[in-house]
C-alpha cells in the first residue's frame, strides 16, 4: 500500500496490522491526533499568558510581535 510505503519506519511498526488504507488511516490519526490537541492546548496557554501580560497604556505592536513570534 502506498501509505505504507510513505510512513517512517517508526511509524511502519505502528501501522503494521492495518490492512486497508482506511484503517492505518484510522491508526496514524490516533497516534497523532492527541499531540495535535496538546500543541493546541499550548498555543493557547501561550496567548493567553500574552494577554495577562498586557498592561493598559503598553504599545499595541510590543503585543503583536509576541503574537507573531508564537
Amino acid at each position: 500500500m502506498l501509505i505504507k510505503l510513505l510512513v517512517t519506519d517508526e511509524m511502519l511498526l505502528e501501522v503494521r496490522t492495518g490492512k486497508t488504507s482506511a484503517t492505518i488511516w484510522k491508526l496514524l490519526k490516533g497516534l497523532h491526533e492527541t499531540s495535535d490537541k496538546s500543541i493546541a492546548f499550548y498555543l493557547k496557554n501561550m496567548l493567553f499568558s500574552i494577554q495577562m501580560e498586557m498592561e493598559e497604556h503598553s504599545p499595541l505592536q510590543e503585543h503583536l510581535l509576541k503574537i507573531k513570534q508564537i
